[in-house]
C-alpha cells in the first residue's frame, strides 16, 4: 500500500539514528546561510545520501584500520609481492531487512521469515509515532527533509521531532539523494504554514507540504518489543547496527491539515448565492485557481505554497456525476503530484478553515474560485 510504502521510507531513514547515538559524537554541523546561499555553500560536502543526515563521522580507529597501505603491509613480509586482499582487508557489508518478531530471546530477535540477529545494548531502538504539525513547538530539535525553493525557503515533506535525549544528533544541512536537504536544527519559530529553524553557523525557514507527514521519535528498549512487531533492522555478521520499529499501516496518514482527500470523489461542486457554482474538495473546503498558472503548469512555488497549499489525492481522482470535464494529475516544480481541472491546477487558501469559506475569491486579482465546465 502506498501509506505502508512512505511509512517504512521515513523509518529507514529514521533508523539511521540509531548508530549515530551509540557510537561517537555526532558529525561537525555544516554551516549553511539563512539567506541565499553561493552554490559552493549550498552543497556540503557530506556524502549526499540519506544516511549522511542522520550518521556520524568515522572514528580516527575506523580510519586506521580500514585501508592500511600496500607499504605497510608489505613491511611484513620483506620482498615479497603483497596481494590486494591483503593489503585491504574486507569487511562484510550490511543490508536492511524488514519483518515481524516471531520471537525474541534475550537480546536476539527472530522474525517471521527465520531470520534471527542479536541488538547489543549499545543500539537505540527507534519508534516513530505519527503526530500533527500542531504538535510542534518551539524548542524541539527536528530532522526536516525538504526541497530548497527559489526564494530560499524550504518545503519539507517530512519533519521528524527527537526526543531531548537525542539533540544535536547529526546537525547542519546536508544534500540528500534525489535533490533533498536534510536540515537538523531546532525550532526557533512557528507559525500557520510552517516553522524556522536554526543551527550553528545557519538556519532556515520551512514551509510544511500539503500532504507532509510529521512524527517523533520515541526510544524504546528490547523489552518494549513483542511477538508480531514490524521492525526494519541494518544487520552485519548477525549483529543489528540499526533498529527501527514501523508504525502500524495508518500511521502515515496524518497530513498538516487535510490538504489531501481520499474520498472515491475527489471533487464535488457547492453554490453560493454571490459565486454561484463552483467546485470543492471531497471535505467540502473550496478550491480555487491562479491565474498565473499555465495549462498543466503551476507558478505557485516557494512561500506561495504556505498560503495557497495544492489539492492532492490518493487514487484515481474523479468527478461526480453529472460535472463535465477532466480531473487530472500533475507533477509540481517542487515534486508534489497536484489535482489538475481541465488542465487547471487546484488550490486550497489557507484562510479557509471549513466548508463554505471563499476567503480566497479575488485576492490580489489573481485567486478565483472554478466553475464546473471551466
Amino acid at each position: 500500500m502506498r501509506i505502508r510504502s512512505i511509512a517504512i521510507s521515513a523509518l529507514v531513514g529514521a533508523s539511521l539514528v540509531v548508530s549515530a547515538c551509540s557510537g561517537a559524537a555526532p558529525a561537525a554541523p555544516t554551516a549553511a546561510p539563512s539567506t541565499a546561499p553561493t552554490a559552493a555553500a549550498a552543497a556540503p560536502t557530506a556524502a549526499p545520501t540519506a544516511a549522511s543526515a542522520l550518521t556520524t563521522a568515522p572514528t580516527a580507529a575506523t580510519a586506521a584500520t580500514a585501508a592500511p597501505t600496500t607499504a605497510a603491509a608489505s613491511a611484513s613480509t620483506p620482498g615479497a609481492a603483497t596481494p590486494a586482499a591483503a593489503a585491504q582487508p574486507t569487511q562484510s557489508a550490511a543490508s536492511r531487512i524488514t519483518g515481524n518478531i516471531q520471537a525474541i530471546a534475550g537480546d536476539k530477535i527472530t522474525l517471521a521469515d527465520g531470520t534471527s540477529f542479536t541488538v547489543p545494548s549499545t543500539v537505540r531502538i527507534i519508534s516513530l509515532v505519527a503526530t500533527q504539525a500542531s504538535d510542534l513547538q518551539v524548542g524541539q530539535y527536528v530532522a526536516v527533509t525538504a526541497k530548497r525553493q527559489p526564494d530560499n525557503t524550504l518545503l519539507a515533506s517530512i519533519v521528524n521531532v527527537f526526543p531531548p535525549a537525542m539533540k544535536g544528533v547529526g546537525i547542519g544541512q546536508r544534500p540528500m539523494a534525489g535533490g533533498d536537504l536534510m536540515t537538523n536544527a531546532t525550532i526557533s519559530a512557528v507559525t500557520a504554514t510552517g516553522f524556522t529553524v536554526t543551527f550553528p553557523g545557519g538556519g532556515a525557514q520551512v514551509t510544511l507540504a500539503p500532504n507532509a507527514k510529521v512524527n517523533m521519535f520515541k526510544l524504546m528498549t528490547l523489552s518494549d518489543l513483542t511477538e508480531g512487531t514490524s521492525v526494519s533492522a541494518l544487520i552485519a555478521d548477525g549483529v543489528a547496527r540499526q533498529l527501527a520499529v514501523l508504525p502500524a499501516a495508518t500511521a502515515g496518514s496524518a497530513t498538516t491539515g487535510g490538504a489531501a482527500a481520499t474520498s472515491s470523489t475527489s471533487v464535488t461542486v457547492a453554490t453560493d448565492p454571490k459565486l454561484g457554482s463552483f467546485l470543492v474538495a471531497a471535505n467540502g473546503r473550496t478550491l480555487y485557481k491562479f491565474a498565473n498558472d499555465k495549462p498543466n503548469v503551476s507558478n505557485c512555488t516557494g512561500a506561495c505554497v504556505g498560503n495557497w497549499p495544492p489539492y492532492t489525492v490518493s487514487g484515481t481522482p474523479t468527478l461526480p456525476s453529472g460535472v463535465a470535464g477532466q480531473l487530472s494529475v500533475i507533477t509540481r516544480p517542487d515534486g508534489i503530484h497536484q489535482l489538475a481541472y481541465n488542465g487547471t491546477p487546484l488550490y486550497y487558501f489557507a484562510k479557509d478553515t471549513k466548508p463554505g469559506d471563499t476567503l480566497g475569491q479575488g485576492v490580489a486579482g489573481k485567486w478565483a474560485v472554478v466553475a464546473p465546465g471551466a
